[in-house]
């Protein structure tokens, strides 16, 4: 519906807890499209907007002396997930930045072969992943006008081998039209 702003995380879409930073982001979306409109700006400057909401880091800092594992649950309450991980995960970063410059073109196609077999699995310590640090890898903004025209853009921080990437030299654009808007 006109005006309405839904929010989808790492959760059941029909979870009745909305995470905080659901509905941080709704409400940080809602704020941006209403500047926007008020403003008239443009699709560049809406986009860069709504990276802006992607970026919102509210993660609270870890207590002292709490596990990794244990440390999880705080991601609900930021939108944006800073680098972060134990000494393991630190050291493995660190490994895998000495390669250099990843291969996006070889690198993200194999791993985002292995997600879909049937057999993948969580690291071995049950939260995901193995090695290197956790975070917010990619931010994707979706933006659909009036007359049914699509521009997915995605943002990617860092490279196969955990190397930051400067803003915007990440990005890919597609453009579309969605099929049967008109009909």
């Amino acid at each position: 519906a006109r005006g309405e702003v839904y929010g989808l995380s790492n959760t059941s879409y029909l979870d009745p807890d909305a995470w905080p930073k659901v509905e941080d982001g709704k409400r940080l979306v809602r704020e941006a499209v209403e500047q926007a409109v008020a403003e008239d700006l443009d699709e560049e400057a809406l986009a860069e907007k709504l990276f802006g909401v992607l970026g919102t880091d509210t993660l609270p800092a870890p207590r002292p002396g709490q596990g990794f594992a244990e440390y999880i649950p705080q991601l609900k309450h930021s939108i944006f997930i800073p680098s972060i991980g134990d000494e393991h995960h630190r050291q493995a970063m660190v490994e895998a930045t000495k390669r250099g410059k990843g291969e996006w073109d070889t690198d993200d196609k194999m791993a985002a072969e292995q997600l879909q077999r049937p057999d993948a699995t969580p690291g071995e310590n049950g939260i995901g992943f193995d090695t290197g640090m956790y975070g917010t890898q990619r931010q994707s903004v979706i933006l659909v006008d009036w007359d049914g025209n699509v521009v997915f853009k995605e943002r990617a921080l860092w490279d196969s081998n955990g190397n930051p990437i400067p803003k915007g030299e990440g990005d890919v654009v597609f453009k579309y039209k969605i099929d049967g808007w008109d009909d």
